[in-house]
């Protein structure tokens, strides 16, 4: 196949026939005319990201609204070709934050929670890697509770 000058080929899969019968390539290199030879393509696993633990949760006990921090997730990729790049995703709750929106771990700040008040919010992280190729967890549910003041008293 030739190409033009900026051409643009999706190449899913490449299957070559030599002397020893069919063989299938791991990576396509290209050399450009600055004479760099760079990584184009490279057959990877199929990426998935499991997001654990699934269920994450966080307390505070003031007799006032306060912020309330969950527990940590992580964000495991299997498959792709590294470097990885991560972005955690609200989906569905009230008022919440993503502590690290851009790294494999994060945990989940819900904002305002009142005296006696359980809230949720559910999240996922997609993944892109080296080549582009994307996959998305499954999704991680985060509960966050202001008990309040049990002893009566002020809380500092």
């Amino acid at each position: 196949m030739r190409l033009r000058a900026g051409s643009l080929v999706e190449i899913r899969k490449i299957r070559l026939r030599d002397a020893a019968g069919p063989a299938e390539l791991q990576r396509v290199w290209l050399r450009g005319a600055d004479g760099i030879t760079r990584l184009m393509w490279s057959a990877s696993a199929a990426m998935t990201v499991s997001a654990e633990p699934d269920q994450v949760d966080g307390a505070a006990a003031r007799n006032f609204p306060t912020s309330v921090t969950t527990s940590q997730a992580t964000a495991a990729v299997a498959g792709g070709a590294a470097p990885f790049t991560y972005s955690w995703s609200f989906l569905a709750g009230d008022d919440w934050t993503i502590s690290a929106p851009n790294s494999p771990t994060t945990s989940f700040r819900a904002n305002a929670v009142a005296a006696g008040e359980t809230v949720g919010a559910s999240f996922s992280c997609t993944v892109t890697d080296r080549f582009g190729n994307t996959a998305t967890s499954n999704i991680v549910t985060a509960t966050a509770t202001n008990y309040g003041d049990q002893t009566g008293g002020p809380i500092p």
